[in-house]
């Protein structure tokens, strides 16, 4: 099975239409009804469950680490068993399984008396199970959501906690990477279910009507069933079942069907610029999606005020980076372009007064690869003047052979301005001269 990666988006709007129901995305009749999505706020993170990510799952074991598949699986069962009896014990609604309720008065796990094979989740504790990772207990269950734009504002707000938090630490703290990407991952759930039978990743969603929030986010959960072997007179051989932590993509490309099967592409992982976080933020508030929807509660309506005065002062730090680029920019046209002291200045207040240069540079930088790496060292020298490193990207300035044009390379477009009709067009340096865009 396939794991698709798709190139780094630097513009959030070509993503967004890409996944409009009209869009490139789904000309191949994928089933939009049955996607699946999730949302990264860095592309670090691997896409592991909270019970695989280290750490205690239940008080009972101290601060060890688990050191096979059994012993991880046992630790899960007891965080599930400490949370249910808890629950129970204070009147919340809580469903265990009818294993889990006959031994509510023992201490010996269920697990430890298995004398057959063994699944983990099996079916009976899926509900427990989501229950308790909605509020916080460590399980192997990741969470998904049948709608995208809720996966988009988790990911942009958690890249937005991410830069509050470098930005407070005056970058000591490198939560925050300008380099980063946030991640979205799309899982076909209707491939899922088809295969239900020949592959572990199993689905659940749980009731709604008890829980808000999950309603909210269209919640789906999913999770990697392991199996455990019968326990004889001797005991599980511990070294032959290691602890499966496997990131799930990397679970899915490894999983053997006993064919052929790179043509099934299960799931998709898209990269966008993580500095589009505040745009997507914005968007995702301008469509009805934030913690007040999410979370509806005066919780989520104080976490959105929250959210909004994060967003606020990170658009403002993005404007000043804006502002930089622009003065840089002036400096490097004042030192390559080779035209008269008359020409000059006319370019520059064309530019400057007849377009949005300072949001032109930020936008082109956003949607480049690099440019280095595409042009051979001939076609660097033929080009280039001169080569500016700047903030987030490479700028290549060069003039055209006309006398009446200028010529920009950002990354991986060219920009040419004409000064005769006082046009300004963007072309893709990939295909020179083929025209990809016009202003």
């Amino acid at each position: 099975m396939k794991v698709v990666r798709v190139p780094k988006y630097y513009n959030f709007d070509d993503f967004f239409y890409m996944m409009l129901p009209m869009g490139d995305f789904w000309k191949n009749d994928m089933g939009f009804d049955t996607m699946l999505y999730r949302g990264e706020p860095s592309a670090k993170y691997k896409l592991l469950p909270s019970a695989l990510r280290g750490g205690k799952l239940s008080i009972k074991f101290g601060s060890r680490e688990p050191l096979n598949q059994p012993e991880q699986v046992k630790r899960e069962y007891y965080a599930l068993w400490d949370f249910y009896k808890l629950a129970n014990e204070n009147g919340l609604k809580v469903k265990a399984s009818e294993e889990m309720q006959n031994s509510y008065l023992t201490t010996m796990s269920p697990l430890g008396s298995k004398d057959e094979s063994f699944k983990w989740l099996s079916p009976e504790y899926e509900e427990l199970a989501a229950l308790a990772q909605h509020y916080g207990v460590k399980t192997r269950l990741i969470d998904w959501s049948s709608d995208l734009y809720t996966s988009l504002y988790f990911a942009s707000v958690g890249a937005l906690r991410s830069w509050k938090k470098s930005f407070d630490s005056d970058w000591k703290d490198d939560s925050y990477d300008t380099k980063d990407s946030i991640v979205v991952y799309i899982l076909n759930g209707g491939i899922v279910h088809e295969m239900i039978r020949k592959i572990p990743l199993k689905l659940i969603v749980p009731p709604y009507s008890d829980n808000p929030n999950l309603r909210a986010q269209k919640g789906v959960l999913s999770y990697w069933q392991v199996d455990l072997p019968a326990r004889n007179n001797e005991g599980y051989d511990f070294s032959k079942h290691p602890i499966d932590n496997r990131p799930l993509t990397q679970q899915i490309e490894e999983h053997d069907l006993g064919y052929e099967s790179d043509h099934i592409r299960i799931m998709y992982r898209v990269e966008i610029d993580i500095n589009e976080c505040g745009y997507i933020y914005s968007v995702m508030n301008k469509l009805g999606y934030n913690a007040a929807k999410l979370f509806p509660s005066y919780d989520g309506v104080k976490q959105k005020l929250e959210e909004d005065e994060i967003y606020f002062e990170f658009r403002n730090w993005i404007n000043n980076q804006r502002s930089d680029d622009y003065n840089l920019c002036v400096d490097m046209y004042n030192k390559a372009l080779i035209c008269s002291e008359n020409q000059e200045g006319v370019l520059l207040d064309k530019l400057v007064d007849k377009f949005d240069l300072p949001q032109m540079v930020f936008e082109i930088k956003k949607n480049a690869a690099k440019v280095l790496e595409e042009l051979s060292e001939e076609d660097k020298k033929l080009l280039a003047l001169d080569i500016y490193n700047i903030p987030n990207g490479i700028i290549i300035i060069t003039p055209l052979d006309r006398e009446d044009s200028y010529c920009v390379h950002m990354r991986k477009w060219t920009i040419v301005f004409d000064m005769t009709s006082e046009k300004l067009t963007v072309y893709g340096i990939n295909t020179r001269g083929d025209k990809t865009h016009e202003t």
